[in-house]
């Protein structure tokens, strides 16, 4: 039975699946495509890898498998990555006449989890051309589906109350935004969870300090019972 580890991307901008510059997009772009089907549904996945514990990288509204670029090489190196595009973006189904939910969107996750037999969950900084894919993604984002994604999002079917049993890594660009109550109610899921947020970067910081980001990612997969960085 293959580990699996969530990642959860919340951004909210969509782009064509296209190779990114260096060896992350070369590897997506060598995966080959594969597909679930839901309610028919097809769902686009790839899985980068042959070996090891897997690595789900789920994005964020308006954007598509492809925003996981920089992160693909460092998981790759010891094991193997899942990465989907959610109903509505990149190569997966997208019918104009049905509600894009968060419940849809688990869904898909469960059903590309099951098709690759993977069972169980265990500013300025941003370079020219990361600016340049934000840009191309919002333009070319299906409205219906984003209008869809941020109804969904405050609905209250979203709600999730159930207890949070696994540990968790959230990392943050450092915002006002996010208050001391958010902090809390974020480190208040379960008592193995790490907030970390990072200065000095925008929204997709992924593009921004793919250093940071990946050496986070790295330390809380291999080494779960210690911190991955300072917390604030």
């Amino acid at each position: 039975m293959a580990r699996c580890f969530l990642l959860w991307l919340a951004v909210f901008v969509q782009i064509p699946v296209q190779a990114a510059p260096g060896a992350g997009g070369d590897l997506i772009a060598q995966a080959p495509s594969q597909y679930a089907t839901l309610d028919g549904l097809s769902i686009h996945y790839k899985v980068v890898g042959n070996r090891g514990p897997v690595t789900l990288l789920v994005h964020g509204g308006g954007c598509d498998l492809t925003f996981w670029e920089l992160q693909v090489p460092a998981l790759a190196a010891t094991g193997r990555v899942l990465l989907l595009d959610l109903p509505g973006y990149g190569q997966s189904s997208a019918p104009g006449d049905i509600r894009y939910s968060m419940k849809l969107y688990a869904q898909a996750i469960n059903a590309v989890m099951e098709a690759a037999e993977v069972d169980r969950f265990t500013g300025e900084q941003t370079p020219a051309w990361g600016v340049e894919k934000v840009n191309a993604s919002m333009k070319h984002a299906r409205r219906y589906v984003v209008r869809s994604f941020f109804t969904e999002m405050s609905h209250p079917d979203t709600a999730y109350n159930d207890s949070i049993e696994v540990p968790l890594l959230a990392v943050y660009a450092q915002n006002t935004v996010w208050t001391d109550e958010v902090q809390e109610t974020i480190r208040g899921f379960n008592d193995r969870t790490k907030f970390v947020m990072l200065p000095e970067v925008s929204h997709f910081l992924m593009l921004d300090v793919p250093g940071d980001f990946n050496s986070l990612l790295q330390r809380f997969l291999t080494g779960l019972g210690r911190d991955p960085a300072e917390t604030s």
